[in-house]
């Protein structure tokens, strides 16, 4: 996991726990350290699953949670779970307020490649543009609870949530296969 600086620059967070026991001691620094590392997952898992128009205020409020709630955090190894299932929660209640909306907020453009021949790209984005159409009307089938459930799914296969993050959000057992 890494930390955006203020100049840019990325610094690998490596010890979380100890982040954690120092934010729970008051130690304003950590507590800023710990939350910027945390809010491009939080932020990109809202996103996915209710769009980026109410992502921002989902994501303050989610942050907002986290803090208020840090000092309960028994387990400091278990941040990056715990915040993972907050912010599912706000996505849930937020899934409650609202009537289901077509997802076509969800569509975002693609950075073009620079290295290839501008014809190909052209071309390869028309047929990514009509197969992310193709994706959104589908998605406009699955209720909100799939919906997030995908927003889930996506981040664990993007590599920025591991299975037992995943699991914990959900409320799951990661050892214990559901039943049927």
């Amino acid at each position: 996991m890494a930390a955006v600086l203020a100049d840019g620059r990325r610094e690998a967070v490596t010890d979380v726990p100890r982040l954690v026991t120092a934010a729970q001691q008051g130690d304003a620094a950590a507590l800023e350290r710990l939350l910027g590392t945390h809010l491009p997952l939080v932020y990109n898992l809202l996103a996915r699953a209710v769009g980026p128009t109410d992502a921002d205020d989902l994501t303050q409020e989610t942050m907002l949670r986290a803090v208020h709630g840090l000092a309960g955090l028994r387990e400091p190894e278990r941040f990056r779970s715990w915040l993972v299932a907050i912010a599912y929660r706000r996505a849930q209640e937020h899934g409650r307020r609202r009537t289901v909306e077509l997802p076509h907020r969800f569509e975002s453009l693609d950075v073009p490649d620079p290295g290839t021949d501008f014809a190909d790209r052209s071309v390869a984005e028309l047929l990514l543009s009509a197969q992310r159409r193709e994706l959104v009307r589908a998605t406009a089938w699955l209720d909100q609870a799939d919906r997030q459930l995908l927003a889930l799914w996506w981040q664990e296969t993007d590599g920025i949530l591991t299975r037992t993050e995943l699991a914990a959000a959900l409320g799951l057992n990661p050892r214990t296969p559901p039943s049927s």
